[in-house]
């Protein structure tokens, strides 16, 4: 309603940045921030919108680089730099704010997914087949750990609160807490 779903994004993302730079602000000089600004676009676009199909054993799903850039791979660290280089410094600093910002705007972004109003309204549980998004502490940048639900565990209320997640490499259990549904 009223764009409120992106207004609360970039609520959240103006925060990180002001926080970051706010604290870096003795080192920052066009280029860096250029280039810092063009990581945290790069971050920002890469994250999962949908899933692609109504197959259930497709994983695939759309982010906004996709449509944005035609292409579905994502460098994380682009062009090759050698230990000569005087840029190098700046570099480091510049993946390293990066990664900052892609640290803190996963702990503050997914929660935001999962909006969950304690026994006010009625939600809808998730089921086998769907595809969710993992909250993964340690996520490495512009690896967003997806899983397919193959099953799933009831508590007393008739509610789910433990899903069973096959991802690309193994099958986990998670709390319901920590996998959000994508839409579509």
């Amino acid at each position: 309603h009223m764009g409120g779903i992106w207004e609360r994004q970039i609520r959240t993302i103006r925060k990180i940045l002001s926080s970051l730079l706010q604290k870096h602000s003795d080192k920052l000089t066009d280029e860096v921030l250029e280039t810092f600004f063009c990581e945290v676009e790069s971050i920002i676009n890469s994250r999962p919108l949908t899933k692609l199909s109504e197959d259930v054993t497709d994983m695939s799903t759309l982010s906004p680089n996709q449509l944005l850039l035609l292409n579905e791979s994502i460098t994380d660290f682009p062009g090759h730099f050698h230990h000569t280089d005087k840029y190098r410094q700046r570099w480091k600093f510049i993946q390293y704010l990066a990664n900052q910002f892609w640290r803190r705007w996963l702990k503050e972004y997914i929660p935001e997914l999962q909006r969950r109003s304690k026994w006010l309204d009625k939600q809808e549980n998730i089921k086998i087949g769907d595809v969710v998004l993992l909250c993964e502490e340690n996520t490495p940048r512009f690896l967003w750990p997806l899983g397919l639900v193959t099953g799933v565990k009831e508590g007393r209320d008739k509610l789910i609160r433990t899903v069973k997640v096959k991802t690309k490499s193994t099958e986990l259990v998670r709390p319901v807490s920590k996998a959000v549904k994508l839409e579509g």
